[in-house]
């Protein structure tokens, strides 16, 4: 199996000051083009499936992956960006985090409106993918990130299937650091990739290897934003 580990197009949390974060953004015009290049340069990568988190702005990304390959593409709850959906104050900021208020995402039938292609998982239904839970630390993120990663290895890790998964530049650190180590630590600052940025990682029975990392060959110099 080949896993292609993409990170959305730069969304409007990411372009603006952390006063007018959203809940559940979408992509910026320049997030828009980042993901309208990487599509047209995805071609040649043989995609066979497309796993997307259900924010709108991985959503956005996937679709225009779909739209451009003509693979199948569907929903994984469990790649969403750490924290879930909430709405509030910078968490990382001293005594915020017990601020932040869960929001519910969107439900099945509000994806459904704007991606009627996708598939969607049974457990996400009218009261929203997140149903207003808390805030979710980076302590639970990461064993989040470990059970995607079990669970894409049991699917799909006897197979040749060439899979992107369409998600967030955290997660996808957790998840890399989770195979590999030394992308995230306790004590370190995150290394996080460029917006559609691709990374690839090969899993075999023999093992499991980083291809690439950060992939940008898709995108000029004005395009590149994190």
């Amino acid at each position: 199996m080949e896993l292609f580990l993409i990170r959305h197009g730069q969304s409007a949390n990411n372009a603006n000051p952390l006063v007018e974060r959203h809940q559940d953004p979408p992509l910026t015009d320049i997030g828009a083009e980042q993901v309208v290049r990487l599509a047209e340069w995805a071609g040649p990568l043989g995609l066979t499936r497309i796993i997307a988190s259900p924010f709108l702005r991985a959503l956005h990304t996937a679709e225009e992956l779909r739209r451009a390959t003509g693979v199948p593409a569907e929903v994984w709850v469990d790649i969403h960006e750490q924290g879930g959906c909430c709405t509030g104050p910078d968490p990382t900021a001293d005594l915020i985090a017990d601020r932040y208020q869960g929001r519910p995402g969107m439900s099945d039938s509000e994806i459904r409106a704007l991606y009627p292609e996708f598939q969607l998982p049974a457990e996400l239904d009218h009261r929203g993918w997140w149903q207003s839970k808390p805030f979710e630390s980076v302590a639970d993120a990461r064993r989040r990130a470990e059970t995607v990663i079990e669970r894409t290895q049991r699917e799909f890790g006897h197979t040749d299937e060439r899979i992107a998964l369409v998600f967030h530049g955290m997660l996808k650190c957790l998840v890399l650091d989770a195979m590999f180590g030394g992308y995230v630590t306790e004590d370190d600052d995150i290394t996080v990739p460029f917006n559609s940025s691709i990374s690839k990682v090969v899993i075999t029975p023999e093992g499991t290897q980083l291809d690439f990392y950060n992939g940008v060959d898709h995108l000029t110099a004005e395009l590149l934003t994190s």
